[in-house]
């Protein structure tokens, strides 16, 4: 069961036994859980959150000639789904024979395309979380990478509640994106469009062209998202993804570029947010310097994102909230009792977000996975080994960014899956399984290091020097000491391969920085880095530094680190004073190098120098250089 497991779920070759020792607790919890709960509206999200924790790695079929790989959890959630798009579809059009439409002529009724698949997509994240400056960027990061995080998630639940829909009707969110099933109405496509226009009005008026939504959708039928129909079911997503890109060429209509054109008249121009440059909504902040009111509590915001266990919406403009869409505000709660007391109390709470746990309660939406690991609050501390308060720093003090992303997981999901087998419970439970994999499992990989550049790691080395600024739904970008961001990189592979049984793989690119060198520079560069490896043979590499140093993650591991990096490190320690020349003399000649190829000839000399001076020395010493 997922609620309170905070080991990596890996598959084993051992089959599980599902006796009933283990079905008694999974019902004792169900009972217990929903005794808190009211069977009312306000609590339908809380009921499927109940059912998720207990429910998630119990097949949805005992039958041992079928293949097991769809919860009970995800096909109650998603035969939950249908049942409303088609209760809506029937009653828009004035049905009321159900068991003549859906029974007695099931068959006409699989190819109505009574279904949408509804997309949306959020441009401008990259520039949103980066193109920053000033103090305080680290926290900047964290706080507005988690701010668009529940900015989908908000987006997700105020067009549900408009359709008089559920959660059961999510299929995926994360990054920036979301997968919806819907009923294929009248009412659910005029709601669509009036959303997207009123939010993109408000982007405008809060970002400018900064943060934009695109939408799209495809209709459907049943026989469409079946395993019956794999071109088909691939094909309805391509759909919806093509009308998405049609409104990301056609933005704004002309109401929309009015207000863009002479919204800026009123500002003088001479001052700017330290933070994001914009002149509008400046305030003052406690040196004297000019921030802008999403700034300022962007980074107020950013400690509670690491402690936080809820985080409520509010209508009005409450102390110390975050701004969001439909005139409501985020505000984060320390504790349950201060949660229940701002429900109790406050008309204004619409709901709330429960992170990294399992919670029910009145007008709780869903529980949000966060990769939320931090070593240090302050940047600067993540440049050395231990942070510069301890005295043990090893190694250059340098910062290493890592960004990585999953290798063709596009394809994965559109045919990646088995011929006969693609079908909308298989894409959720793939989703879902990635999303707690990258926002969730990904702490535990941190707090349990594994792979590491020396035979040994120090006894005092007992977790990453690092910090999470984004893991979403197939990506990552960390900030930390270079050599824990190297370490975890490999151990981030080789959990993502024991987790999918080798079916996926990451490609990932490693920066290493100056402290003071801008964060958004350190993610342009190193998104080049990771885009380097795209071009390598099946990707599933990493690269490392520069364009030159691009290898697949067993050439790194074995060749490189297990090869290359033990020898010279070996070399090093039984003649640190020739080992250190060495090293010194090779930079000078890769600083001398007119291309990119080094002087082998010289290269060959400064070794047999080495070698000469070997003669006077012990047999260790000899033998290593």
């Amino acid at each position: 069961m997922i609620n309170g497991n905070i080991t990596v779920n890996y598959p084993q070759t051992e089959k599980a036994k599902y006796d009933k020792y283990f079905y008694n607790s999974a019902v004792k919890g169900l009972e217990s859980c929903l005794n808190g709960i009211e069977f009312s509206k306000p609590y339908i999200n809380s009921l499927i959150q109940i059912w998720e924790a207990y429910a998630s790695y119990i097949p949805s079929s005992t039958d041992s000639k079928e293949i097991c790989d769809i919860s009970l959890f995800q096909h109650v959630k998603m035969t939950a789904a249908f049942a409303l798009c088609i209760y809506d579809y029937l009653q828009s059009q004035g049905e009321c024979d159900y068991k003549s439409r859906l029974f007695s002529h099931s068959m006409e009724f699989y190819d109505e395309k009574a279904f949408l698949i509804f997309s949306a997509d959020i441009s401008g994240i990259q520039d949103f979380i980066y193109n920053i400056s000033g103090k305080g960027t680290s926290k900047g990061l964290r706080s507005r990478s988690f701010y668009l995080e529940i900015l989908m998630e908000i987006v997700v639940d105020e067009l549900i509640d408009r359709l008089e829909l559920t959660r059961t009707n999510v299929v995926y969110t994360g990054g920036g994106h979301t997968y919806m099933l819907l009923p294929n109405t009248e009412k659910t496509k005029t709601v669509i469009a009036s959303f997207e226009r009123e939010l993109n009005d408000w982007f405008i008026e809060n970002f400018g062209t900064q943060l934009f939504i695109g939408t799209g959708y495809a209709e459907c039928s049943a026989n469409e998202l079946s395993n019956s129909a794999d071109e088909a079911y691939s094909d309805v997503f391509k759909r919806a993804s093509r009308q998405i890109s049609i409104s990301k060429l056609r933005r704004y209509n002309s109401e929309q570029l009015k207000k863009l054109n002479f919204s800026y008249n009123s500002y003088d121009g001479k001052r700017e947010c330290r933070v994001c440059n914009c002149s509008d909504r400046l305030v003052s902040d406690d040196n004297g310097e000019y921030i802008c009111t999403v700034c300022k509590a962007l980074s107020e915001l950013s400690d509670a994102v690491l402690g936080s266990p809820f985080f409520a919406i509010l209508k009005g403009k409450p102390k110390g909230g975050v701004i969001l869409p439909f005139g409501n505000y985020l505000v984060p709660c320390d504790n349950e009792q201060n949660l229940k007391s701002l429900i109790k109390n406050d008309s204004a709470f619409i709901r709330c977000y429960g992170i990294n746990e399992f919670y029910t309660g009145k007008n709780l939406s869903t529980r949000l996975w966060a990769g939320n690991y931090c070593s240090d609050k302050q940047f600067s501390n993540l440049s050395s080994e231990y942070g510069q308060s301890d005295k043990h720093v090893k190694g250059i003090k340098r910062l290493a960014v890592l960004r990585a992303d999953v290798d063709n997981l596009g394809q994965a999901f559109s045919i990646g899956l088995e011929k006969g087998h693609a079908s909308l419970s298989r894409t959720a439970e793939l989703s879902g399984e990635l999303s707690l994999f990258f926002k969730y499992y990904i702490n535990t990989i941190l707090n349990n290091p594994e792979f590491s550049l020396v035979d040994k790691k120090p006894i005092e080395r007992n977790k990453r020097n690092i910090n999470i600024i984004y893991s979403g739904g197939d990506d990552v970008f960390a900030v930390g000491y270079w050599r824990d961001i190297i370490e975890f990189a490999v151990d981030l592979s080789n959990a993502l391969e024991k987790y999918t049984l080798g079916s996926l793989t990451i490609s990932a690119g490693i920066g290493i920085f100056k402290e003071k060198f801008p964060i958004y520079q350190m993610a342009v560069q190193t998104g080049r880095l990771e885009e380097i490896n795209k071009e390598n043979e099946g990707k599933n590499s990493i690269t490392l530094f520069d364009e030159t140093g691009c290898y697949h993650w067993k050439d790194f591991t074995e060749r490189v680190v297990g090869e290359k990096l033990s020898a010279v490190m070996k070399f090093i320690d039984v003649s640190s004073e020739k080992g250190n020349a060495m090293l010194y003399n090779i930079i000078s000649l890769i600083r001398e190098c007119d291309s990119d190829k080094l002087n082998i000839v010289r290269f060959a000399y400064l070794c047999a120098r080495l070698k000469e001076t070997a003669d006077n020395k012990d047999d260790e010493i000899k033998k290593t250089i």
